[in-house]
């Protein structure tokens, strides 16, 4: 949970990894990640990492960045065109373990933001998602065949509608956007059949609220810390945490990559779910 674990955790990840790391990242700006990845690739351990080359509001940075890998003989490419963007965020470390992250690879992901990452060390989820990677590493179709990785846009739409019919008691949900209308519909419905349904936002997400939406479904707005989570919580028992924001081109267009997980994990994800919609603001239409 960011930021109250900080970045240490991830870079532990990475400081033990002894033959591959793959990234593929929307945004790659926090120096000691940074120097993580170039550590690594000093001892021996062979570093890709895919980055998208423009995203919103850095200009030319990324080329910055890239440099600075490639200097330090990582290797780099740009993410491909067949997307919008390549907004996901997840490494695989020695084909063994996946980081999937709803926080970019910035300083605000550890600092100022909330953020869930999740580490998976389920083979066939690792298998998968390295295989994701290897083929948008060469610019290729992935082949999806788990049901538990849900990734933009293959099947990451029709994987969180399942979700969000599944549940029988309540629905708590983290998002950055909340902006496609498909999901709120299918919100509302659960709402109607008598499923609480509870959404955080960050304040920057009121503008794109309709009054249908603040009424049908309770929605509250936390300052601080921001959110840039992407994550729904189905019944206490089952948790999507992904890059996908609830938005049609997040779902549609851009490659995305998210989890479906139970476990543990879930009961500290829901204290602090509860614990911020305590401190949040009921947002009005």
């Amino acid at each position: 949970m960011e930021p109250d674990d900080g970045v240490r955790p991830l870079l532990a990840y990475l400081n033990h990894a002894q033959n591959t790391v793959f990234m593929e990242a929307y945004i790659l700006s926090d120096t000691p990640i940074l120097h993580a990845l170039e550590r690594a690739a000093a001892q021996g351990v062979t570093v890709f990492v895919l980055l998208e080359h423009r995203p919103f509001g850095l200009g030319n940075y990324p080329d910055h960045i890239s440099s600075e890998l490639d200097a330090a003989g990582v290797h780099v490419r740009w993410s491909s065109s067949r997307f919008t963007y390549t907004h996901a965020k997840f490494l695989v470390l020695d084909d063994r373990t996946a980081v999937i992250s709803t926080a970019n690879f910035s300083r605000s992901a550890f600092d100022t933001n909330r953020e869930v990452i999740e580490v998976d060390t389920s083979k066939s989820d690792v298998h998968e998602l390295s295989n994701i990677f290897r083929a948008d590493w060469d610019h290729l179709p992935a082949v999806l065949d788990s049901g538990t990785l849900l990734v933009s846009p293959s099947n990451a739409r029709q994987g969180l509608y399942r979700l969000v019919r599944s549940a029988r008691h309540s629905i708590e949900i983290y998002a950055e956007e909340f902006q496609d209308p498909g999901m709120e519909s299918r919100l509302a419905s659960r709402a109607r059949a008598h499923v609480t349904v509870r959404i955080l936002l960050p304040p920057s997400a009121l503008g794109h609220l309709t009054k249908a939406e603040t009424h049908t479904l309770s929605i509250r707005t936390l300052g601080s810390p921001y959110v840039h989570a992407k994550v729904i919580i189905v019944d206490g028992r089952t948790a999507f945490v992904g890059s996908e924001n609830l938005s049609q081109t997040s779902l549609d267009a851009n490659r995305e990559v998210g989890l479906l997980t139970r476990g543990s994990s879930l009961a500290r994800l829901e204290k602090v779910f509860n614990s911020d919609w305590n401190r949040a603001r009921i947002a009005s239409g």
